[in-house]
């Protein structure tokens, strides 16, 4: 288990369980969530086939396993950010294309 305090002011907990791989390409990043330690909900980080190829090819290099998984926690953290209430985590987050150069960039990697 590990810990995120978000700007929401929450201290949230996640585990991470696994992707999954759709049959459209799409990468879907699942973590297990909770506010308190008694209620857990599935997050579910999707990352878009079209977006990663639209990032490979203006950087010109593929995206490694451990990078795309980087990508999808950022983008994890970045939902704890915005949402106000823990329950509003609960489903499915798509990183968009123009989120990629920033999650990416808080990483380190261009």
């Amino acid at each position: 288990m590990k810990t995120y305090a978000a700007q929401s002011g929450y201290v949230l907990q996640y585990f991470y369980r696994g992707m999954e791989e759709r049959a459209t390409g799409d990468r879907s990043y699942h973590f297990d969530v909770s506010h308190d330690r008694r209620t857990w909900w599935t997050t579910v980080i999707r990352v878009e086939k079209a977006s990663i190829a639209a990032w490979e090819a203006a950087h010109g290099r593929t995206l490694a396993s451990n990078e795309l998984y980087g990508l999808a926690k950022m983008g994890l953290f970045a939902a704890f950010d915005r949402h106000d209430s823990p329950p509003d985590l609960r489903g499915e987050t798509r990183i968009t294309p123009g989120q990629f150069d920033e999650l990416l960039a808080a990483l380190g990697i261009e």
